[in-house]
């Protein structure tokens, strides 16, 4: 879901000697990390030493952190750089917290000035800002670690994060933010946010992989040795940094790196893979004994905002410990409003229940460390050459496409003569995801089984909140290529739009829906749900159908006639009124699914069940709904239900 990771440097001087070893204290071992807490002179420089992060003096090293979110999105969104504070007294509030890391997610467009970036966000000012944002945390004794986490390639707006690095601008983003950062080692890059591509051997060597060229990691691991960084680098696993394969994955698959300065890299959260003491000691174990493993993103919580898990926490922080492993970052420093954020206020800082947590573990790390292997001499790294000044390169810009703004359809549209029926298509599987935060991330859903090639995809996403918001594009890790079958009217700051694809490949997918603000939109506030459906058989969109009614007034949703037996998808989305919401006439739902006559019908907002109906009483309410042409529909079996996913 996210990634954290950071960087730092290798020259440490007897003021940092000092420094560390009055933050550990008199009685710390040599089996023993040694946390920084509180405010020091300077950041360590770091190095990796056989399956440990050590400093200048060869004494293992434990990072206990947090990311800042904002630098992947705030620039790309038009309204800033980071999406709070960087000033001393954000730094304070991080060192109250006993936070000695800080992982910074960023954007490509944003630091190369391309793709039509705001100026004011972008080129030069977002490169001074984290070379500002670096100086400042570094002086403070935190490391940064810098990290990849939005791209996109050729003339895409970077406005997520891809399965991969792109082979058009990723390379040059690590070749510019290596070449401004050469001769340091208190700094940490990780290289990429959250890698899923098809296969290790696309992370390794990258290739045509989800739609697009990628980069793989040994490519970038020799850019950025070749621009003169040799700090150590983060390299995420598989599977959005959730999998590094046990014996094999990471380990076989690990580049070549002239410094040897390798760090293995996961995310944990609750509702991923791996959940249990026995699966991470069985996917991390074997890499956390090899090499130094940094837990760059970590959240005792579910990904919809719906619950916390104190206790995954314990048991998960109690495993790093006993595997030695080499630090941990919590998500995320920023005031959202949600479960995920550790604060709620900046001044003080003020801490959510997540953050008191954190902050009381890491306050045991100031006094005992976590433990680990003696540090070996498997490993050394070369004089770093001396700090350059070289600008970042220069890269031209390209055009970035204007997306279309929503139509608003006046009248009913007056359909298409239905082709004969092609075959039945019956339902596979869906799966509904609701999400409650400012509109910093994408929204998403994952089916629980792999999709087949040919079959067709249709996803359903309403949205709401308290400002204008549309969806900007709809993409999958498959690389499908996503079409809009029709989009709602924006009225009352809602939504409803139906996206599909005919799936090119097989594989485990994850749809993603990427939002955009409209003229008027004062905060980030919004939440989304979004529903996906597979189907046995392609399929194609012929007609649609939009309606917005205002508060308290109601509209026919059934507003254009269908073929009996056709496949009909439709949606709705309620801005507040929820308890007002009546839907008569009984359907399938994928959302809530249930035995019902010849359509499919995602109620898509706040879990409401109900099915298609020709007319609907509701207030504040948004509906969309399109039919597929030429296939008749195996109506969903009685009892079924759709998964909900994390």
């Amino acid at each position: 879901m996210r990634d954290r990771t950071r960087h730092r440097s290798l020259v440490i001087g007897a003021v940092g000697l000092v420094l560390v070893l009055a933050a550990a204290g008199a009685a710390v071992g040599f089996n023993l990390r040694y946390p920084r807490v509180g405010a020091a002179d300077v950041a360590p420089n770091l190095r990796v030493s056989g399956a440990s992060l050590v400093d200048g003096s060869n004494r293992p090293v434990f990072l206990h952190g947090v990311n800042y979110s904002g630098g992947e999105y705030a620039c790309i969104q038009g309204y800033g750089i980071f999406d709070g504070p960087s000033d001393q007294t954000f730094v304070n509030g991080l060192l109250s917290a006993h936070v000695n890391a800080v992982r910074l997610p960023m954007n490509e467009d944003c630091w190369l000035g391309i793709n039509g970036v705001p100026s004011a966000y972008s080129g030069a000012n977002y490169r001074n800002a984290f070379v500002a944002m670096v100086k400042l945390l570094t002086s403070n004794g935190i490391t940064p670690e810098l990290d990849l986490q939005w791209n996109a390639p050729g003339s895409q707006l970077a406005s997520g994060t891809k399965a991969m690095p792109d082979a058009d601008h990723s390379g040059a983003f690590w070749q510019s933010v290596a070449t401004t950062f050469a001769g340091r080692t208190d700094v940490i890059f990780d290289l990429y946010n959250e890698p899923h591509p098809s296969s290790w051997n696309i992370w390794l060597n990258g290739g045509p992989d989800s739609g697009f060229n990628t980069i793989g990691m040994q490519a970038l691991v020799s850019t950025v040795r070749n621009a003169g960084f040799h700090g150590v680098l983060s390299l995420s696993g598989i599977d959005w940094a959730n999998t590094l394969g046990g014996s094999s994955g990471w380990l076989t698959h690990r580049p070549t790196d002239p410094d040897n300065n390798l760090a293995a890299a996961i995310h944990v959260y609750k509702g991923n893979t791996h959940q249990t003491t026995s699966a991470w000691n069985s996917d991390f174990g074997p890499t956390a004994a090899q090499v130094p493993l940094l837990n760059n993103e970590f959240g005792a919580y579910c990904y919809d905002d719906s619950c916390t898990d104190p206790n995954l926490a314990t048991s998960f922080w109690a495993w790093l410990s006993s595997v030695g492993a080499d630090g941990t970052l919590a998500w995320t420093w920023d005031t959202w409003g949600t479960v995920e954020a550790l604060v709620s206020s900046y001044s003080g800082p003020a801490l959510t229940s997540w953050g008191q947590q954190v902050k009381a573990q890491y306050a045991t790390y100031a006094t005992s460390g976590s433990p680990v292997s003696p540090p070996t001499a498997t490993s050394t790294t070369g004089a770093p050459p001396a700090p350059t000044s070289v600008p970042p390169t220069a890269v031209p810009p390209t055009a970035t496409p204007v997306p279309p703004m929503p139509t608003t359809p006046s009248s009913t549209p007056t359909p298409t003569t239905n082709p004969p029926p092609s075959g039945a298509l019956s339902h596979v599987q869906s799966a509904s995801h609701f999400t409650d935060y400012a509109s910093v991330r994408k929204s998403y859903v994952k089916l629980s089984q792999p999709v087949t090639a040919g079959h067709l995809l249709v996803a359903v996403v309403s949205v709401a909140g308290g400002n204008p918001f549309i969806v900007d594009r709809v993409e999958d890790s498959l690389g499908n290529t996503w079409k809009k079958a029709v989009s709602g009217v924006n009225g009352d700051n809602t939504d409803v739009e139906i996206w599909y694809t005919n799936s090119s490949t097989s594989g485990a997918d994850e749809v993603d829906a990427y939002l955009k603000r409209l003229p008027g939109a004062t905060s980030r506030f919004v939440q989304t749900y979004v529903t996906i459906a597979e189907f046995n058989g392609a399929g194609q969109f012929h007609a649609g159908h939009a309606a917005h009614s205002s508060r308290n007034g109601t509209h026919a949703s059934g507003a254009f006639s269908s073929t009996p037996g056709d496949l009909v998808v439709g949606g709705y989305a309620d801005a507040g009124y929820i308890g007002n919401l009546t839907i008569i006439d009984n359907k399938s739902v994928l959302g809530t699914v249930f035995a019902g006559r010849d359509a499919i019908q995602g109620i898509q907002s706040y879990g409401v069940a109900g099915g298609a109906s020709s007319s609907v009483g509701f207030s504040n309410n948004h509906f969309a709904r399109a039919e597929v042409a030429g296939a008749s529909f195996t109506p969903i079996s009685a009892g079924a239900s759709a998964t909900a996913t994390p």
